[in-house]
């Protein structure tokens, strides 16, 4: 299936050709269903896009679709590539500057939790980092929703981190995509509110796109070493 996927997207090969600083998008697999609906819910309408510049790689969260939800932690495990952490939101919010941050949105570092849920997947998420709405704005408000009424489907929150020293995006694309028994570098998120109903919730953590399989199939780490270099 894979194999006739990326044969009928011969087109895709031209994104290997991209800039390195080109967003690579993940969706998210759910690992709780206290909901199935819910559950579902959060795979069709949850991204992550990764990318770098200046130096720094980028997860930017979105959460699109029509049913009310609102993306209100995000955890990373492992991080051995990635160094100081800064977010994106309504404390860097600039109107005059494109991409400064959401106004609507405000997280903070949180080194206390773990992905709720985590500690039950069958090789457990352990968070290294941490980032979740601000405990004087408790969720869902201030999470990335998913139907704002005033910014629709627009509301996203980025975390950015420095890359260590002889990193670069490829690499941690690599981690993201490859692993035994699972990928070395996982993010999940937590999200509230489904439906409007506070109490709902379900945790997510991250695959990659068909497409995005496709171009590792087709070599696209080694091209995007390559171009760096």
């Amino acid at each position: 299936m894979a194999v006739m996927m990326c044969a009928v997207m011969g087109v895709f090969v031209s994104t290997l050709q991209a800039d390195i600083s080109d967003a690579v998008t993940f969706r998210f697999e759910a690992i709780t269903s206290n909901d199935p609906c819910n559950a579902a819910t959060g795979e069709q309408q949850l991204f992550m896009d990764v990318f770098n510049s200046g130096g720094a790689v980028k997860f930017r969260f979105r959460n699109e679709g029509p049913v009310h939800s609102s993306i209100t932690g995000v955890w990373f495990d492992d991080g051995s590539l990635l160094g100081v952490d800064r977010i994106i939101d309504a404390d860097t919010y600039d109107p005059c500057v494109p991409d400064s941050g959401h106004p609507d949105v405000d997280f903070e570092k949180d080194g206390n939790q773990n992905l709720p849920g985590g500690n039950e997947m069958e090789y457990p998420f352990v968070a290294i980092k941490g980032f979740t709405v601000k405990a004087d704005k408790p969720p869902p408000h201030n999470g990335v929703e998913s139907d704002d009424p005033v910014y629709g489907n627009t509301e996203w929150v980025q975390i950015e981190f420095e890359l260590q020293p002889g990193q670069t995006l490829a690499n941690v694309l690599e981690e993201l995509m490859t692993g035994d028994p699972y990928p070395a570098l996982r993010v999940g998120v937590h999200v509230q509110s489904f439906n409007g109903n506070g109490s709902s919730s379900e945790s997510f953590v991250n695959v990659p796109e068909p497409m995005t399989i496709c171009l590792f199939g087709l070599g696209g780490l080694a091209l995007l070493r390559k171009r760096k270099k």
